[in-house]
């Protein structure tokens, strides 16, 4: 059984996220879960917790300024880092979802500081009945290395990008 649309909000892929981002998402979720009305005096002790975020942070900042200037040993230890961040804060989305789902209260999800699914807008052009778009051919003669080649003609097509379906031109080209 999937999890509910109430609680499935978070986003839990960071990868995408550029260091400066990703540190101030930790840092927002460590300060929030910190005063949360709920959670901040019922975490277990086996779910990472504000304070490993705010650890993951201080360490890849410290590994960054290395690694910003070439040094390869520090970037690698600030990607190992942001690896156990990025698991951390999984752990952590996963616990609260569970505690508010043991708790049939999705509002203990509010405030929680994590990062929050993005409402993608659907396409446009799926609910709206296609226009009709003309395609512009253009018609010449086929060339060969001896000249051109006698009753065979190229058409070369162009049309609107994402357009939708096509009609044919009402007129008529000449192709003499």
């Amino acid at each position: 059984m999937p999890i509910p649309e109430a609680y499935a909000i978070f986003e839990p892929n960071l990868r995408k996220l550029p260091y400066p981002e990703f540190y101030l998402v930790l840092s927002d979720s460590a300060d929030a879960l910190e005063v949360h009305h709920f959670f901040k005096d019922n975490w277990e002790s086996y779910v990472p917790n504000f304070l490993n975020l705010r650890g993951h942070v201080t360490k890849m900042k410290e590994y960054g300024v290395g690694a910003d200037r070439g040094d390869r040993e520090m970037k690698a230890l600030r990607d190992q880092v942001r690896a156990r961040a990025e698991l951390d804060i999984l752990l952590i989305i996963n616990y609260v979802v569970m505690r508010a789902l043991e708790k049939q209260d999705p509002t203990l999800l509010q405030n929680t500081g994590l990062p929050l699914k993005e409402n993608k807008p659907t396409r446009s052009s799926s609910r709206i009945a296609p226009v009709t778009v003309p395609v512009v051919l253009m018609a010449k003669h086929k060339r060969t290395r001896l000249g051109i080649e006698s009753g065979t003609v190229i058409l070369a097509g162009k049309h609107v990008k994402k357009g939708g379906p096509y009609r044919k031109l009402p007129r008529q080209v000449d192709i003499s």
